[in-house]
């Protein structure tokens, strides 16, 4: 009985300190006009961007809403780490988007694109919060960093990305707001 209770005890002091899964979440690229475009130039150079972060991060997974101007901005990155662009779940679906996020990649690093609503929306899932608002629909720079460890138990920094024009490299600016 002594045994039990001290695996248990054990089993329990090792969970508590399981690795987060981090949860990387961008605003698609700058679009064009009409329904469902493509990325504009500006769009395609700052999707071309995020690839670098496979230089930082070992990406397990890669999830977008089934748009163009999303995928697009998702696809770079994808392609970097030879994984394949998940578009099936609805971009406001955050439970079950979360719920197979943490089964497939516990512990791992995953991407997910989002829109101007989505995104915020996501993020208030993720931390059991209200406090992101919609995003100006002329913003196109916010990259948040999660380290999620189940409902309501999350840490985000907020990130301003943009291109340096020399090196064709992101540049992530750390946000205060």
């Amino acid at each position: 009985m002594k045994f039990l209770f001290l695996t248990a005890a054990l089993l329990l002091s090792v969970s508590a300190f399981a690795t987060p899964t981090t949860i990387i979440l961008s605003r698609h690229a700058e679009k064009q006009k009409g329904d469902n475009p493509e990325l504009t130039d500006e769009g395609k150079k700052r999707a071309k961007t995020l690839k670098e972060l496979a230089h930082v991060y070992d990406f397990a997974g890669v999830y977008s809403s089934d748009t163009k101007r999303t995928v697009g901005t998702a696809k770079p990155l994808a392609e970097e780490v030879n994984l394949k662009v998940n578009t099936t779940f609805a971009p406001d679906n955050f439970k079950g988007m979360t719920d197979d996020i943490v089964a497939k990649y516990a512990g791992k690093t995953v991407l997910v694109v989002g829109h101007s609503n989505t995104i915020p929306g996501f993020l208030n899932y993720l931390t059991g919060s209200k406090i992101y608002k919609d995003f100006d629909d002329n913003d196109f720079s916010n990259l948040f960093v999660v380290q999620y460890d189940g409902p309501g138990k999350a840490i985000v920094q907020r990130f301003n990305q943009r291109a340096n024009e020399e090196s064709k490299k992101l540049i992530l600016d750390p946000r205060s707001n």
